[in-house]
């Protein structure tokens, strides 16, 4: 008898490990992934090389072969956010400025979906974690009912206390786990609102620049170029006061403007 409850320990805890392994597994997988990442670590890998590669090129100077390369990407991972981001920056430089709109947006879009997805990872996680922890009080009450039984022998008990204690750590593993803060799911990043407000800048859509350089300010109190162009875009539609206002801001937090700039808006707001 002894010998069939030792298997049945036994097999318990292999499929306890199991879980666990799985779940280790999940867990590490979802840490920054999207969900075509997770199927194909591999080919998000070879996507990666190309986005480097690309941006590579970008600091080099060369655009066509940072386009194919930013394209590459795409053809591999197409939620690659940062490789639109990058065929906006090309389309703005060669004047495509239509097509710019589109690759801006289709980076914000892959963006957002990416902390969504992210965030709802998490949640799944937590609630494979609370069901872990659910199956594991089960399992140590039940060595305990185990225990409780008259006619086992003092072997037998030692063995079960010593798997009730190994069992009851782990439930404490993942009480520490269960107890941890949910991540912080990212905004969209400064770069990324700079660019859309310069190709909204270029479309005479001031309003809406406007906006993207703002936000990209907020993300980012010292994106020097974004403080600049939202600078610029004042003195250039008459609004001498919200640029002195945002030079002002600028130069307290430690933000260089660009002296030519700033001497035209003083000399807009003395007039």
């Amino acid at each position: 008898m002894a010998v069939t409850w030792m298997r049945g320990v036994r097999a318990r805890v292999m499929v306890l490990l199991m879980a666990a392994l799985s779940l280790a597994l999940m867990l590490d997988a979802g840490a920054g992934k999207a969900s075509d990442e997770l199927a194909r670590p591999e080919r998000f890998r070879q996507a990666s090389s190309h986005y480097d590669r690309g941006m590579s090129y970008w600091q080099d100077g060369k655009l066509d072969k940072a386009r194919k390369e930013a394209r590459a990407c795409l053809e591999m991972y197409p939620g690659f956010a940062d490789a639109h981001l990058l065929l906006a920056r090309l389309d703005y430089i060669e004047g495509e400025i239509a097509s710019a709109l589109q690759e801006i947006d289709a980076a914000c879009a892959g963006f957002a979906q990416f902390e969504a997805f992210y965030l709802q990872r998490y949640q799944e996680n937590m609630n494979q974690l609370r069901d872990r922890r659910l199956r594991q009080e089960e399992y140590v009450h039940s060595l305990n009912e185990t225990l409780s039984r008259s006619g086992m022998t003092q072997s037998e008990k030692a063995r079960i206390e010593a798997q009730i204690q190994m069992e009851t750590q782990e439930m404490n593993n993942l009480d520490l786990k269960l107890r941890e803060p949910a991540p912080s799911v990212r905004d969209l990043p400064a770069e990324y609102r700079f660019v859309r407000g310069n190709i909204l800048f270029k479309l005479r859509r001031l309003g809406e620049a406007r906006d993207a350089y703002q936000a990209a300010i907020r993300a980012d109190p010292r994106h020097g170029n974004a403080y600049n162009n939202l600078i610029n875009l004042f003195y250039v539609s008459g609004d001498g006061n919200s640029a002195r206002q945002l030079i002002a801001l600028a130069e307290k937090n430690g933000v260089a403007v660009n002296e030519k700039l700033k001497q035209a808006v003083l000399a807009l707001g003395s007039r």
